[in-house]
């Protein structure tokens, strides 16, 4: 195809909203639209350069041109990590390694934390889109048969992908966001705008300059992302705008040779390494910002990280893209591609077994505690598959027992439920618990459908643990009083210690440093939930029990670890498992006596 300066510019303002999107630089918290103009440019290609070539034709050439580089950042990224992350963060990476060498880095992370999430420590979070873009060029030669065959069919499926990804997102935004069918819509509208769209004006340069302004005013000024909601969400009705406007700006070309506009051409030159720039430009934030136990750290401090930052990302674009990316030696570009897999592989296959060999084995205990904890509630995809079910049956052994009890609670619930449900399983009990993280402390979830629920299921007994001052008091009241009325028991268990610091990091501090741990002693927190002891104490009755944690993690000063020096936090306030193990006394006499009373 003819050089397009207004392809070049398209792609030079999507890199830098996504790069000043992942900085957090402030008034561009929509800079991720950048990935969805992307999209629509790629859909507009392939219909285009596919023109009349084969399926191994058109393989061969997105191999060469994508490939080689990707690997080379994979493999980069990986030796990088190696050296100047600790086992904490290191070992987060290998999942992350084996899927994106396998080309579905987006499936990975469709069952990890949310995107917008910074808790994991995920370098090659950006390669998500790369395999959402590599997954669609897998199906362009089905796309262009059938095609051929139905030219009509193309409306169709796009209107249906659109649909499909709205509705999505009301189940699981996770689900919306990574996978390529309910991203379909958008390289699809690209390619619509080749085959079958025609737009004539005399105003084409006036229609481009406003529409560009338009989708800046919108990332600008937009209101901040919403999950969940079909209308603010994302990929929705704002991502679809933004696609539109791209075609309009596309289909308007009248430039084919490169612009004597300085603030265009600036512009386009950042086009023509956006893709290098892409791959290298999150793995170095994210490693230069790199502080253990804190996941994705993305906005620099001062201006002069900034300026560093930019600086290095500058330097290693263009290595990349005149190094790799525009080299021509097919023998060596294979090469490339080859050692770059084996050496990514080899470092994430052995690379934990090498750091674990050099590292203290007091600081491995304490690395080890972000691994030291179950999966997330009902795990993730239950949910999708059965987005009507508010509960899960979360029993340790595979088996049914005759017996079954409700634990509810937020997410610190959901640090004890293994535990919760290996003591029950040893007493007869089925373990049901509560898919979502928010019951009785938002209205989502009431004391009236809690009820309702532990009827259908034939329960009797509901276990409550929540974090500190999370639970409703309103709605514990009416839970207790709808219980009794039928003639169910509630037992709460009292929240575990939180703190100020995340703890595995004070502890990895006072290893290295000497730097005071925090404090916390029985007095204190008995002084912090006085108002939800005062409350408890209204509702002692016969179908109403209180538990108490207190006694098990401060007996006197308050615990960070258990005897064998394992943290029993995971962050500053969920337990980890060594940690929920302390709490198998009460669990058994939960159990084994609902009214036991400490």
């Amino acid at each position: 195809m003819t050089y397009r300066t207004d392809i070049q510019v398209l792609r030079g303002v999507a890199i830098l909203l996504v790069i000043l999107y992942h900085l957090k630089v402030p008034f561009f918290s929509l800079g991720f639209l950048g990935v969805d103009i992307f999209f629509v440019i790629s859909g507009y290609l392939m219909a285009i350069v596919y023109g009349n070539s084969t399926p191994v034709s058109f393989y061969r050439k997105r191999i060469e041109r994508l490939l080689p580089s990707y690997f080379a950042t994979i493999a980069l990224t990986s030796i990088t990590c190696f050296f100047i992350t600790y086992p904490s963060e290191f070992d987060q990476i290998r999942e992350q390694v084996f899927f994106s060498v396998f080309l579905i880095p987006n499936i990975n992370f469709w069952g990890d934390s949310p995107y917008f999430s910074e808790t994991s420590f995920r370098p090659f979070l950006h390669l998500w889109s790369l395999g959402v873009e590599l997954q669609f060029y897998l199906f362009v030669p089905v796309i262009v048969l059938l095609l051929k065959k139905w030219p009509g069919i193309l409306l169709p499926i796009t209107y249906l992908s659109f649909i499909a990804c709205l509705a999505a997102i009301t189940i699981s935004a996770q689900t919306s966001f990574f996978w390529l069918p309910f991203r379909l819509w958008e390289f699809l509208i690209g390619y619509y705008a080749v085959k079958q769209l025609t737009f004539k004006t005399k105003r084409n340069a006036g229609l481009k300059i406003a529409a560009v302004i338009f989708i800046l005013l919108l990332i600008i000024l937009a209101p901040l992302n919403k999950l969940g909601n079909s209308i603010q969400g994302h990929p929705g009705f704002v991502a679809l705008i933004v696609c539109l406007l791209i075609v309009i700006i596309l289909k308007l070309d009248i430039s084919k040779k490169r612009s004597n506009n300085c603030i265009v051409a600036a512009f386009e030159k950042v086009g023509e390494y956006s893709y290098s720039c892409y791959l290298v430009h999150f793995p170095i934030i994210v490693l230069f910002l790199y502080v253990p136990f804190s996941g994705n750290q993305l906005q620099p401090s001062t201006a002069t990280e900034y300026l560093f930052i930019a600086l290095v990302i500058c330097i290693a674009t263009l290595c990349m893209h005149h190094l790799i990316e525009t080299a021509k030696n097919r023998r060596r570009l294979f090469l490339i591609a080859f050692v770059s897999i084996v050496v990514s592989l080899v470092v994430v296959i052995f690379g934990p077994g090498w750091q674990s060999k050099i590292t203290p084995k007091n600081l491995l205990k304490i690395f080890k505690s972000q691994h030291d904890r179950g999966s997330f509630r009902c795990g993730f995809i239950g949910p999708i598959l059965q987005p009507w079910k508010d509960t899960c049956l979360i029993n340790t052994a595979e088996e049914k027992f005759s017996k079954n009890i409700l634990l509810v609670g937020n997410s610190h619930a959901d640090s004890i439920k293994d535990e919760f449900s290996y003591s029950a399983g040893k007493l007869d009990y089925n373990v049901y618990f509560m898919v979502r993280n928010r019951p009785l402390m938002d209205g989502s979830l009431p004391p009236e459908r809690i009820i309702e629920i532990a009827i259908n299921h034939n329960i009797f007994h509901v276990v409550l643990h929540f974090s500190p001052n999370s639970i409703s008091p309103s709605a514990l009241i009416d839970l207790v009083s709808l219980a009794e009325k039928n003639g169910i028991k509630i037992t709460h268990l009292m929240p575990v210690p939180v703190w100020n610091r995340h703890i595995p990091k004070a502890l990895l501090e006072f290893s290295l440093s000497g730097r005071d741990l925090p404090k916390q002693n029985y007095v204190q927190y008995m002084e912090s939930h006085k108002a939800l002891q005062l409350l408890i104490i209204t509702l002692k009755g016969p179908n109403f029990n209180n538990i108490e944690t207190v006694d098990i993690f401060c007996p006197q000063s308050c615990r960070l670890t258990d005897e064998n020096d394992n943290p029993l936090y995971y962050d500053s306030s969920h337990l980890t498992l060594s940690g929920s193990k302390l709490l198998r006394s009460k669990f058994e006499k939960i159990l084994s006596d609902p009214l036991y009373k400490n």
